[in-house]
């Protein structure tokens, strides 16, 4: 264990680290206009200590979970309990309670690590993790207590390198971001299939595992990767490009499923892409604006695009942006991995005066 992590938990007893700061001279109106609540990520402290990183918005005090592994994808339980799954590849997932400060970890089984993401049954008493078999070269759907994480059984994923899942609004189906791209333990984050890999967007029977339906886009290279789903049932797709960018640039970054439509690429010009560098990383679609938002932490932009018009709007510069959030009066929360977190407004961003001693994970959480 490294030094200064031993140091962190030896000091904290396992116990979240409570760090409270005044709102320096911040801005008045931008804190009115923000919201009571919570949000969180994985992050990575000085020293490389990981853990989960709770701020409550209304007086900006952080709380710090240590965990034993770099976390990715957070999925609130309760309000006071979430799942931390590990970053791809991890074998270790993680149960944290803000309330008692207790942490409980869950492996994957032999030959199978976690790919980043989780998601729970309409009665919130399964879950499903998305999983690689890696010797077998096949995306799985892990099925799991919800309560402790015991493998119940799983499913196919319907393609390779599952890695975000949601649950769409019947309650029923999941779908599933396969990213398609083949890697090993053996040969670390190397990836093995570029030239023939297939992605795929695949809406699965969660009772059953059976596959439903299976949509591809046009450009191969582009890994399917985020998605976000809403009320009404439309998917959103964050992209990542794998492909040679100045030979064959990528004819988007973003794809676009309106409920019981086909998956659609929003087509746009390579100057339009040229900040995002190949990248989108985490999510939220704007229902008032009709507006999908992703970060791009390797182009250091945030990519605005039109979902009703099938358009790009416009880009705004961030130093390495991670996570992205919104909030129930509309208020866009956006995290970096320079260890800001900001409101992101009117083509400007304004920094909460919170710590920066920590570079937060690519996904924020908020929970009201």
């Amino acid at each position: 264990m490294h030094a200064k992590r031993r140091h962190l938990l030896q000091l904290l007893g396992g116990a979240g680290l409570i760090t409270g700061l005044g709102a320096w001279g911040w801005h008045h109106s931008a804190a009115a206009a923000t919201q009571a609540g919570y949000v969180y990520s994985a992050a990575t402290l000085e020293g490389g200590v990981f853990a989960l990183v709770q701020v409550e918005l209304a007086s900006f005090t952080q709380r710090i979970f240590p965990l034993p592994f770099q976390g990715h994808g957070i999925l609130p339980l309760s309000a006071q309990e979430v799942l931390v799954s590990g970053r791809r590849p991890g074998t270790q997932c993680a149960f944290v309670n803000t309330q008692t400060q207790e942490t409980r970890l869950f492996n994957a089984q032999e030959g199978r690590h976690f790919n980043g993401h989780a998601c729970l049954s309409a009665d919130r008493q399964t879950l499903f993790t998305t999983e690689n078999a890696y010797d077998e070269v096949r995306g799985i759907i892990g099925i799991r207590d919800a309560k402790t994480g015991r493998s119940l059984g799983e499913y196919w994923s319907g393609g390779l390198d599952p890695h975000d899942i949601k649950l769409m609004p019947d309650g029923r189906t999941l779908v599933i971001a396969n990213g398609g791209i083949e890697t090993h333990p053996d040969f670390g984050r190397r990836k093995l299939n570029i030239e023939t890999m297939q992605p795929s967007l695949v809406y699965l029977d969660s009772n059953t595992g059976k596959v439903l339906t299976d949509y591809r886009l046009p450009q191969h290279q582009l890994s399917i990767r985020h998605l976000n789903v809403t009320p009404q049932g439309d998917v959103g797709i964050a992209l990542q490009y794998e492909g040679n960018s100045a030979r064959t640039p990528p004819i988007a970054l973003v794809a676009w499923q309106a409920f019981n439509q086909t998956l659609k690429p929003i087509l746009s010009t390579p100057e339009q892409l040229a900040p995002f560098r190949g990248y989108l990383g985490d999510l939220i679609i704007k229902p008032n604006t009709q507006e999908l938002m992703a970060t791009s932490l390797l182009g250091q932009h945030i990519g605005i695009w039109d979902v009703s018009q099938q358009s790009f709007k416009s880009s705004l510069p961030l130093a390495e942006p991670n996570g992205i959030a919104l909030t129930a009066n509309q208020q866009v929360l956006v995290s970096s991995a320079t260890g800001s977190l900001n409101i992101c407004s009117n083509n400007q961003t304004l920094p909460y005066p919170i710590s920066q001693t920590l570079s937060w994970d690519n996904h924020l959480v908020l929970i009201s």
